[in-house]
């Protein structure tokens, strides 16, 4: 497995998510809202059953409100 790139998945390389979904990186949230917040980026998840759903993750790639959401990884 590839270590996780933030570079590279802001350009639309999907992550390896710890619950095995695929997941997408959309974009950094600004500095003007990260006072409130530990956010860093928000993005995407993928599970198996082709379902969408919307994950926060800080600086290191976890998820703080869903731990099986949290990026392990680049996928493939």
């Amino acid at each position: 497995m590839k270590s996780f790139n933030l570079e590279e998945a802001l350009k639309g390389e999907p992550v390896l998510l710890k619950n095995g979904d695929k997941g997408y990186v959309k974009f950094l949230v600004p500095d003007i809202c990260s006072k409130n917040t530990q956010t860093e980026f928000v993005g995407y998840g993928i599970s198996v059953d082709e379902e969408f759903y919307i994950c926060e993750w800080d600086s290191e790639g976890n998820d703080r409100l869903y731990d099986e959401s949290s990026i392990i990884g680049m996928w493939g």
